[in-house]
């Protein structure tokens, strides 16, 4: 798909990102405020996104590997648990692009997978998506620009990983 968005079920590993929210941003479970479990893995999740680190494997979804996350393939949207306790029902919601992720907001699994899958939260953050997607298309014209002019800057070995 042309919206430069990545659907890999995994983030991509050794690229440092700018972590933005959508102007729509909400709690819609209440326990970002109040579950420290829920506060220290939001954290946890923006730092290595930030520092390019890998995501723990407790944070993505059972059966990531043996099925399909239609709610990823058609609106390129992922989600991360937040609780360990299968009973907690807390999902963070975000788009990955190349150089950013934008958090769309925190909720349960309900609505966001009902048919269509991902309607409702696509709907919801339609204008910080549609945001989204021409920056990180300006981003990447602006490098194969400058790639074309051979002045992209020198990146170390960590931020050259990515593109393997």
């Amino acid at each position: 798909m042309s919206d430069g968005r990545i659907r890999d079920e995994r983030f991509c590993q050794g690229r440092r990102r700018a972590v933005d929210y959508s102007k729509f941003y909400a709690d819609g479970t209440g326990l970002v405020a109040t579950d420290p479990t829920v506060q220290g893995s939001l954290v946890e999740i923006t730092r290595c996104l930030k520092e390019g680190n890998l995501i723990p494997e407790k944070y993505y979804r059972n059966g990531i590997d043996r099925d399909t996350d239609h709610l990823l393939q058609n609106h390129g949207i992922k989600h991360l648990h937040l609780h360990p306790d299968t009973d907690v029902d807390c999902l963070l919601y975000l788009i990955e692009y190349q150089d950013s992720v934008l958090y769309l907001e925190v909720d349960e699994h309900g609505r966001h997978f009902n048919k269509p899958a991902g309607s409702v939260l696509s709907l919801l953050h339609q204008s910080e998506i549609a945001n989204a997607d021409a920056k990180a298309a300006a981003n990447k014209a602006a490098k194969e620009a400058a790639a074309k002019r051979g002045l992209l800057p020198k990146r170390t070995a960590d931020e050259r990983k990515g593109d393997e």
